[in-house]
């Protein structure tokens, strides 16, 4: 008897593989799916999951986007690559980044967003240490509405100091997930 059932726990364990695939306790880890330019379809990704920048671009036909356009600039002297970035902005949620570009210097850019994406903010960074967007990097921020027009002559001057309020990398957004905005049936009355 005692060797049928030390048997059986070890077939038990044997059944259990632990893979690299799996979560700790086991189960399938959440396969997600980005839908650039959609930010209702995004789907909720496993805690902890940061996506790569680097991959979040829009997916959109030119026929079917509107074209967002205009030209980076910076007159200091630090070096590194310019980083552009598409966030949006939704009511009691962090931003959360659509779309994401490279270039080598400050320069005109173009590029083809989804319409009616909504309000949105347009950041570029001077990736001055090679680690994605920091505090410390010149940057510049524009705050844009797109709709179904293109957007045109947009103009991005990167400083040293910037002030990119709470879009600053590095803010902490879980106040307002843990305080939402009341509804307008929860506001109360003047």
């Amino acid at each position: 008897m005692r060797m049928t059932v030390m048997m059986g726990f070890l077939l038990l364990l044997a059944g259990c593989p632990e893979s690299p695939d799996n979560l700790p306790d086991g189960s399938p880890a959440v396969q997600t799916e980005q839908v650039p330019g959609d930010p209702s379809a995004q789907p909720p990704g496993v805690a902890g999951e940061v996506p790569d920048p680097k991959s979040t671009q829009f997916s959109v036909d030119a026929e079917e986007g509107l074209t967002l356009s205009g030209t980076l600039s910076y007159a200091g002297d630090k070096t590194g690559t310019v980083l552009l970035q598409v966030l949006t902005i939704a009511a009691n949620q962090p931003p959360s980044l659509m779309h994401h570009e490279e270039f080598e210097a400050p320069t005109q850019f173009s590029l083809v967003a989804p319409k009616n994406l909504g309000s949105a903010r347009l950041i570029s960074f001077l990736d001055t240490d090679d680690n994605g967007p920091s505090a410390t990097d010149p940057a510049a921020m524009m705050s844009i509405e797109i709709g179904t027009e293109d957007l045109a002559d947009l103009s991005l001057v990167l400083l040293d100091e910037p002030d990119l309020g709470d879009m600053t990398p590095g803010t902490d957004h879980s106040d307002a997930l843990a305080n939402p905005t009341p509804s307008s049936a929860e506001t109360p009355a003047e």
